[in-house]
């Protein structure tokens, strides 16, 4: 990339089932388990910030769920927060 920093890591995964693009009577799987992993993913992007690689890191295809999730994670580890999110969908 020829760049000494990335100014915003913007996090495409994991791509979690939702209801999007207009699709209309989601067919929700029960079995679908997720890993919760979120304080770990939010403790390898700390580090990348504190080594200077990125600066900011924002998330998209995520659901409401996940939102929350990594937001909770990061005001109760003290991690960094995602400041921007980039969804199929509008509030």
């Amino acid at each position: 990339l020829q760049t000494d920093y990335i100014d915003i890591y913007q996090l495409h995964w994991p791509e979690r089932p939702v209801n999007c693009f207009g699709v209309r009577d989601y067919p929700y799987n029960q079995e679908s388990k997720w890993k919760d992993n979120f304080a770990e993913i939010l403790e390898t992007l700390n580090n990348f910030i504190k080594q200077g690689k990125i600066r900011n890191v924002g998330i998209s295809n995520e659901t409401p769920w996940g939102t929350m999730r990594y937001l909770e994670e990061a005001k109760t580890k003290n991690l960094p927060r995602m400041i921007t999110i980039q969804n199929a969908y509008s509030l």
